[in-house]
C-alpha cells in the first residue's frame, strides 16, 4: 500500500541567473509549505534576484501570493 503524500501549500518561481549564450533568465520551481524555510533556503543554495509565490490549493489555487526581492523583501501580492 502507498502512503500518499501530503499537498504542499505553495508554488515559488524564482529568477537564479542569467544565460548569457541564449539570452534567458535561469529560473528553478519549488513546491513548499513553509514561506520562511523556503527563503532560508534560496538564500542559501541561489542567492535569487527576485521569487514569485504561488498558492497551490485551496480557493485561490494558482493565484500570486508572494513576491519576494533581493532588495524589497517579502510582500503580500496585490
Amino acid at each position: 500500500m502507498k502512503k500518499e503524500r501530503p499537498k504542499k501549500r505553495y508554488t515559488a518561481i524564482a529568477k537564479v541567473g542569467y544565460d548569457k549564450t541564449l539570452k534567458q533568465n535561469i529560473c528553478v520551481l519549488y513546491r513548499f509549505n513553509d514561506i520562511n524555510n523556503f527563503l532560508k533556503f534560496m538564500q542559501k543554495k541561489y542567492n535569487p534576484a527576485y521569487i514569485n509565490i504561488y498558492y497551490k490549493s485551496g480557493e485561490q489555487a494558482g493565484k500570486l501570493a508572494y513576491t519576494w526581492g533581493k532588495f524589497k523583501g517579502l510582500q503580500t501580492a496585490y
